[in-house]
């Protein structure tokens, strides 16, 4: 039998206020959910994406992909935001 405490997923995650309202990122880090979500979304496995930003427990990784599953349509929704945003100062000739 285990004697480690158990963790409050929900826990592990704050909402950063931003300029466009607020995102969820895992506490103790500026990271987003939404970071989290475009590799996942890419193929990437938890473990992988923890391999890239070592600053991150796997903990932190699990928690930000269950986060995600489970507020699925918010982070989506950031997530083609920030394409269309993208897109349009593409468009101006802004970004390369």
């Amino acid at each position: 039998m285990s004697t480690a405490a158990a963790v409050d997923i929900g826990s592990m995650i704050y909402k950063m206020k931003t300029a466009t309202g607020e995102r969820a990122c895992l506490v103790g880090t500026a990271t987003s959910v939404k970071m989290i979500a475009k590799w996942l979304n890419a193929g990437e496995a938890p473990e992988d994406i923890q391999a890239n930003y070592p600053h991150l427990s796997l903990e932190q990784v699990n928690a930000a992909v269950a986060y995600y599953h489970a507020n699925r349509e918010e982070i989506d929704q950031a997530i083609e935001r920030d394409r269309a945003a993208g897109q349009k100062l593409a468009a101006k000739g802004r970004v390369a």
